[in-house]
């Protein structure tokens, strides 16, 4: 688990619902994260064997949109993507179910930024967690077409791989070290 300490922590709370989908065999929750000012974050899905991590753009808002998404590949509607996001960024797995009738099923409630925080764990045969890690947009430094990174000092406490995901690119995978 990481938590930055030097970042502004303000409460974040993430509300939702599950919403029907047209498409058999499709589940999807859809939700939000309100807070007291602006914020961007980054959307992960953690594997047994990486971390897969996306940002979404800085806005001026005070809300993001949250969806997850299991999209089924036959029609079994056990094997399905796995789909997490946040704004406009989306992270991807592929899974197996133990059941066609599991659903999203995150936790909603309150939290802070500067943590990485385990939303949901998908009921599958390999372990998959839905995490995320809120930041004030003050904690961030907006480049061009609204990519951002974190700011140089807030970063001092971090390993290279995650110094690297808070500062370059849009999007990556990061091994776990075993």
């Amino acid at each position: 688990m990481i938590e930055l300490i030097n970042i502004k922590k303000i409460p974040i709370n993430i509300t939702g619902h599950q919403v029907n989908h047209p498409t058999a065999g499709y589940r999807r929750w859809e939700g939000k994260a309100e807070s007291i000012e602006p914020i961007v974050a980054i959307v992960i899905i953690e594997s047994e064997s990486e971390y897969s991590w996306v940002r979404c753009s800085a806005t001026n808002t005070n809300y993001l949109p949250l969806t997850i998404q299991y999209s089924p590949y036959d029609e079994s509607n056990l094997n399905a993507s796995v789909s997490f996001g946040i704004n406009d960024s989306i992270v991807h797995a592929q899974s197996c179910l133990k059941s066609n009738l599991t659903l999203p099923n995150p936790r909603v409630g309150n939290f802070i930024t500067g943590s990485i925080i385990t939303f949901a764990e998908i009921e599958s045969e390999k372990i998959l967690s839905l995490e995320f890690i809120f930041f004030a947009k003050t904690d961030v430094h907006v480049g061009r077409k609204g990519i951002w990174h974190l700011k140089f000092e807030k970063k001092e406490l971090l390993d290279e791989d995650w110094q690297r995901a808070f500062t370059y690119g849009r999007n990556g995978t990061i091994k776990k070290v075993k």
